[in-house]
């Protein structure tokens, strides 16, 4: 008890897919780069949906050896490793409930949020991500139509915020990323060439042929098509500032700030080129959809930093760290 009595805290990661990290290995599509060993973790990405929690932006864990898309001379990072890094005594305190195609009407009660497990009295307080970024407005139909309305999405992220009140211990803090502009997606990858041989573009037209895309919206080689769709992104991320002005000493057991993740992504993008890295690093390779290893490592350090920057969030280092380390070494447990 000695070594933690620094207030320390929990992490969380609630969303969509690429909260969990969904990848599927591109190696497995390439002929080219396939030997005897490519499939031989083909079960264990089966059995999980695809998706890498250990390797994403709020539970990201471990060195990274394990993690696809995690290209040569980049680290893994993540508020989970950030947060332990201030506090070792935070060590194995995380959670993710990243579901594939999960939007602000599955995630509100009766639904994926019910799946947050936390005891108000009993457990310490969490930085919660909660990050939909884009399910709302992505399924395989390209109308606005089609994508979630603002009436809907305000109702339903109060309903999860609501439910987050009642289950969070006091003192958490709830960081709400909203909605990316998917446009990056076709201006990076729309004349590359696919893994299985194709251009990006005559992929996603695939994928919309046969009504199987994941995004329409935004694989779509109609520029109409993509700014339509990241305006009503715009429009759904904007409710988020509106709820968190209209709410504000409501909650009782976590304070709220708003992650923009237009900007942010569109920032690290540019980031990234100017340093002189391909911008194909980050974007998963198979679907040209979503995050990789490297972007969501690069989202998680512009997290952080817009975390130390906040006033209402103070997560305190911990004295006793060193001599945790000395005492305890590399705990593992993962």
């Amino acid at each position: 008890a000695d070594l933690c009595s620094v207030p320390q805290y929990g992490v969380m990661g609630l969303g969509d897919s690429a909260t969990a990290h969904f990848s599927i290995p591109s190696d497995w599509l390439d002929p080219t780069k396939i030997t005897d060993g490519t499939y031989a973790n083909l079960w264990s990405v089966i059995s999980d949906e695809a998706d890498w929690p250990f390797c994403s932006t709020s539970t990201g864990h471990g060195d990274g050896s394990n993690c696809p898309s995690l290209a040569k001379g980049f680290q893994l990072d993540s508020l989970y490793k950030r947060v332990t890094d201030l506090n070792r005594c935070s060590h194995r305190d995380y959670q993710n409930i990243g579901v594939n195609g999960a939007r602000s009407t599955s995630y509100a009660p009766p639904g994926i949020v019910e799946g947050v497990a936390r005891d108000q009295k009993a457990d310490h307080p969490v930085l919660a991500l909660l990050a939909l970024i884009g399910n709302d407005v992505c399924n395989k139909n390209s109308s606005v139509a089609s994508m979630t309305q603002p009436e809907k999405f305000y109702e339903s992220t109060l309903a999860t915020l609501e439910h987050l009140d009642s289950t969070l211990p006091p003192n958490s803090h709830v960081l709400l990323g909203g909605l990316v502009d998917g446009r990056l997606l076709f201006n990076v990858l729309g004349n590359q060439t696919h893994p299985v041989g194709t251009p990006y573009g005559d992929f996603y037209d695939y994928l919309n042929c046969v009504q199987i895309s994941p995004c329409a919206g935004w694989l779509n080689t109609d520029p109409r098509v993509r700014d339509a769709t990241t305006a009503h992104a715009a429009k759904l991320s904007n409710i988020y500032p509106q709820i968190i002005q209209e709410t504000k000493g409501h909650w009782k057991n976590f304070d709220l700030t708003y992650i923009d993740y237009m900007e942010s992504f569109n920032t690290i993008f540019h980031d990234f080129v100017r340093k002189g890295n391909d911008p194909r690093l980050l974007i998963e390779a198979t679907d040209g959809f979503h995050p990789s290893t490297v972007a969501s490592s690069l989202l998680a350090e512009r997290i952080w930093d817009i975390v130390l920057h906040n006033s209402t969030i103070h997560i305190p280092l911990n004295p006793n760290n060193a001599k945790i380390e000395k005492l305890f070494g590399d705990q593992g447990g993962y």
